[in-house]
């Protein structure tokens, strides 16, 4: 009888330890078999990253120039991308406002550009864009006249909204803004395509705006000269000068 258990117990212990053997060997396996697949997946030779599909309306800049940036980073394999990272890659491009990036199975990356819409030009050496945010970029060749927004760091979407106001009021009336200034007072201050300038101050820009269309016809007939600045920092009225003839000019410049 304590054969019988002796043997039945010696059985079972090889019944656990083949079983234990046989489940570790299967666990070990699947790990090599998992890392193999890692590794080849990430092996840029055995899932390469072949195409770069770049959408958008692009003016300034070419779907070439994205692809190459795309390329230049070494992305590695397909599944190996961060997408981010090409993000952030391409939106360090001039003239690309947003960038979207999408993988597409098997070895496509699909990316999407949006460019910058710019408005202005920003105290000469930068560019503003349509939601006033400032930026760097090489004017394309015949792209139309931009106007010039003059004014303190942090008053670019103040400078942009005035310049949108005051525009669209001067427009309808056959005047164009070609620079405004804004000064670190907050002072405004435009000078129109036709040479004028206007001297506006820090309030009630818009109602002095109007004030110079209504009298504009009026000044302009006054004297048989052009008109090269009003100032309109008043509560009634304006100051007005008139350009001098070239005789008045010559003798000024004598007499100096």
């Amino acid at each position: 009888m304590m054969k019988n258990l002796s043997t039945i117990k010696q059985k079972y212990n090889w019944t656990l330890i083949s079983g234990l053997t046989f489940f570790f060997t299967v666990i070990v396996l699947m790990v090599l078999g998992y890392q193999q697949i890692v590794t080849w997946l990430m092996d840029e030779k055995a899932v390469p990253l072949r195409h770069v599909v770049v959408t958008g309306q692009l003016q300034h800049i070419t779907k070439q120039e994205v692809a190459q940036q795309v390329m230049s980073n070494k992305v590695g394999s397909f599944f190996n991308v961060d997408v981010n990272a090409v993000q952030r890659s391409i939106e360090s491009l001039p003239w690309v406002y947003r960038v979207s990036v999408r993988k597409k199975w098997p070895d496509t990356l699909n990316v999407h550009v949006t460019e910058q819409a710019v408005v202005a030009r920003w105290n000469d050496e930068k560019l503003l864009n349509v939601q006033g945010q400032v930026f760097t970029a090489k004017l394309s060749e015949g792209l139309p006249a931009l106007p010039r927004l003059f004014g303190p760091q942090g008053s670019e979407m103040d400078a942009l909204q005035g310049y949108r106001d005051l525009s669209s009021l001067l427009s309808i009336n056959g005047f164009s803004v070609a620079q405004l200034t804004l000064s670190a007072r907050f002072s405004w201050q435009l000078t129109l395509e036709n040479g004028v300038l206007l001297q506006l101050g820090r309030d009630e820009r818009v109602a002095r705006v109007q004030r110079f269309i209504d009298m504009f016809e009026v000044i302009s007939k006054h004297e048989d000269k052009p008109v090269t600045s009003v100032d309109l920092r008043y509560d009634t009225g304006m100051a007005v000068r008139w350009s001098r003839p070239q005789s008045e000019e010559s003798k000024g410049e004598k007499n100096s």
